[in-house]
């Protein structure tokens, strides 16, 4: 298979998204995306967002804001598993099982493939383009995350978790606010959590700065 690939894609709780609440934090935590990458760069466009209205049920939907719209970089374990998914929609489509070896190059999904589709129920075909439902994702996730021992964990929480991940670790306010879709005082106030590390370190670079300044 190929190293290089484009194609859109919904992606669930892979990627982060822009948010304001725990309801769209599962929407758009489904983005259609275009999602490319190379030997030498790889990366996630968001571009559009999953919205579930009583009219017309799910359907795609320009973020709320410019910054909604965003590329960013994804790590190759990622791009692994996103190849392998990839690889799973072809043997589908080509009608060829798991395990059997063949050359799957010119096999072709439909333009509008997601990378993951609403799961089909018993009984129906599977389709690859069928939008998958914030419902099933909060689902999806409170099992998952209830078997590794953490069952009040919401979706949303990993939001900040993240983000406050990256800033202890001294990535700056701007590079973690950037695909996350914020704006870097909304994410300060809003989303980064205070730490012990953090104060520790903060003591340390006062403590650095008053020596310096101190000549001791």
């Amino acid at each position: 298979m190929p190293r290089s690939f484009r194609l859109r894609a919904a992606a669930h709780a892979d990627f982060s998204a822009n948010s304001e609440d725990t309801r769209n934090t599962r929407n758009q935590t489904s983005p259609a995306q275009s999602v490319s990458s190379s030997c030498h760069s790889s990366n996630s466009r968001i571009e559009r967002a999953v919205e579930k209205t009583e009219k017309y049920g799910l359907a795609l939907k320009e973020p709320k804001t410019a910054r909604g719209k965003r590329t960013i970089a994804i790590d190759d374990d990622l791009i692994a598993l996103l190849l392998v998914e990839r690889e799973k929609h072809l043997r589908i489509r080509a009608g060829v099982r798991d395990g059997i070896a063949v050359d799957l190059s010119l096999v072709k999904l439909p333009a509008d493939a997601l990378m993951f589709p609403n799961p089909p129920a018993s009984g129906e075909s599977f389709s690859f383009t069928k939008l998958r439902g914030p419902d099933r994702i909060t689902v999806s996730f409170a099992r998952r995350a209830a078997k590794l021992g953490f069952p009040k964990l919401r979706l949303h929480e990993l939001r900040g978790t993240h983000e406050t991940l990256l800033l202890d670790a001294g990535v700056p306010v701007h590079v973690v606010a950037a695909p996350c879709g914020h704006e870097p005082a909304v994410l300060l106030r809003s989303y980064a959590k205070r730490t012990r590390k953090a104060d520790e370190n903060a003591a340390a670079l006062i403590g650095a700065l008053s020596k310096a300044v101190l000549g001791k």
